[in-house]
């Protein structure tokens, strides 16, 4: 049935050699300037280690606590430019945990 296709396969959980077979996911991060600046680190790593299509959370999954809309508007445009030049851009956030954060509903003043 899928002789000759190719899946897509994301895991937060890989190995040397997985990229032959499946792609990483660096996993649930909070909205942060540290946590940007150590996706990048994240996303160049896994591509040393093999693993070509490799991504973070663009914007954080977790929001931070205290962080008003436009400090968090902001972080997630930063963030969206940023993933631009991820391999993967991953959008997912806590839907339990506060706003939308998809471009379109962002402040757009960033």
């Amino acid at each position: 049935m899928f002789k000759d296709k190719r899946m897509l396969l994301i895991s937060r959980s890989t190995f040397a050699g997985s990229g032959a077979y499946a792609q990483h996911w660096l996993g649930d991060n909070h909205r942060t300037w540290q946590d940007m600046k150590l996706s990048i680190a994240g996303i160049m790593n896994f591509n040393m280690f093999g693993i070509p299509l490799i991504g973070a959370d663009t914007c954080g999954f977790f929001p931070e606590d205290g962080m008003t809309k436009a400090e968090s508007d902001e972080i997630c445009g930063r963030w969206y430019q940023l993933s631009t030049f991820y391999p993967f851009a991953h959008i997912n956030r806590n839907i339990e945990g506060g706003e939308p954060t998809e471009p379109y509903n962002l402040d757009g003043k960033w």
